[in-house]
């Protein structure tokens, strides 16, 4: 029987920790106006991806939300008898970081609010992983293919087999390594799921659909201690619906209307040939996200 729970209890905490490559946390620490702890302040965290959640500080004034989607609308608000309520709001959370809050709460009437207005902090002190965290923002802006391994090749220290220059080799998987390793040791995960190829070891199994993507990590060092190997890991954490309808679709077009050509008849002339050039190249899709429960159920396709 122990056995058994034992064998449980690492299964679960296996779960837990790979939901962490594609979620990340907030950690911080509710102080009055002269630095000390308050305990017992209700922390109420909401945003568009998730129902208002509350926690309670402890002695030391901490809380902590966990294991929270990737998102760029998440507040905090601090309520406490005796000392006017605070709220932050435009928290971002990114996959795998943790984002640190102090709130400080001054002694005044309930019916009293401040709104703190300051940007999200950037250095994650509990973060000991070495790679690049790229946003659904700066992939969409990105003048890059539009693929993971072009965003694998921006990457610290990876190098790739073949350039994919403007996107023409889309339908091509290069192999990469860094620091050292084996392209075969190479992993990839998608929403925490492992999607490696078994068959092509260190390839993914497939291709994607780049506009579903919420946030891409590449990691070259400091991996999740439920990865396996020691190569690079690719972890793609896919969009999901909030509280608000969201629509968007796509349309890409590559054509020779769209290129230049400097082949001139004296270049002919000397015997050389004409510069490789698209034919054709689409890209085209949708996706849209509605709320079906409020706070509880969404869907979103693409």
């Amino acid at each position: 029987m122990k056995k058994l729970i034992t064998v449980i209890f690492i299964l679960v905490m296996s779960c837990s920790l790979m939901a962490q490559v594609r979620t990340g946390n907030i950690f911080g620490t509710v102080v009055d106006d002269q630095g000390n702890p308050l305990p017992g302040v209700t922390v109420t965290l909401t945003g568009t991806l998730t129902a208002p959640t509350p926690a309670v500080t402890g002695q030391r004034g901490v809380f902590r939300f966990l294991s929270l989607a990737p998102a760029v609308d998440y507040a905090l608000k601090a309520e406490l008898e005796g000392f006017k309520t605070v709220t932050r709001g435009d928290i971002i959370v990114n996959a795998g970081v943790n984002v640190e809050i102090e709130l400080v709460m001054e002694v005044g009437a309930i019916a009293e609010e401040v709104t703190v207005t300051a940007t999200t902090p950037v250095v994650d002190a509990k973060k000991t992983t070495v790679g690049l965290n790229i946003t659904r923002d700066i992939l969409q802006a990105l003048p890059s293919a539009r693929d993971p391994w072009d965003i694998i090749n921006m990457a610290p220290a990876v190098a790739l087999t073949m350039d994919n220059v403007g996107g023409i080799d889309g339908g091509q998987q290069p192999g990469f390594r860094a620091r050292g390793s084996s392209g075969g040791s190479n992993y990839w995960a998608m929403d925490g799921m492992a999607v490696t190829e078994t068959a092509a070891v260190g390839g993914s199994f497939g291709y994607y659909d780049y506009d579903v993507f919420e946030e891409m990590s590449v990691t070259v060092g400091g991996s999740d201690v439920t990865v396996q190997t020691g190569g690079v890991q690719v972890n793609m954490v896919t969009r999901r619906a909030g509280n608000k309808i969201s629509f968007a679709g796509r349309y890409y077009l590559v054509d020779p209307w769209f290129q230049a050509d400097n082949f001139t008849e004296e270049l002919a002339a000397e015997g050389a040939r004409g510069v490789d050039q698209f034919r054709e190249f689409k890209d085209f899709g949708f996706n849209i996200g509605i709320p079906l429960i409020r706070d509880k159920a969404w869907f979103w396709g693409a």
